[in-house]
């Protein structure tokens, strides 16, 4: 793991202790935005070896999509632009994209 991901690790930890998550999660400021997560690529072998900042591990992957699913709506993009637009978002909606 790099630095730079390790200490974004370490912050996103301490958020979740101290509760921010939580108190930003169920804000009236974010129940009317969607949140999009773009991941560049995730490893089918050894890409998160020789480019860690584009690539993450499959159960790193894996273990942050069970974390957004527990307390958030997952969506499919085009269905969570639709529900913005039209004002039916669901509280704590969250879609992901994958370039790679």
């Amino acid at each position: 793991m790099s630095v730079l991901s390790n200490a974004k690790d370490r912050i996103f930890r301490a958020a979740q202790r101290a509760g921010v998550m939580s108190l930003v999660r169920r804000s009236g400021w974010r129940q009317r935005r969607l949140l999009i997560l773009c991941y560049h690529g995730i490893s089918i072998d050894d890409e998160h070896e020789w480019n860690p900042l584009l690539y993450m591990r499959q159960e790193r992957f894996r273990s942050r999509l069970r974390t957004l699913a527990r307390e958030n709506e997952v969506l499919p993009l085009g269905e969570a632009i639709r529900q913005l637009q039209s004002g039916t978002l669901p509280r704590a909606a969250v879609a992901i994209t994958v370039d790679d």
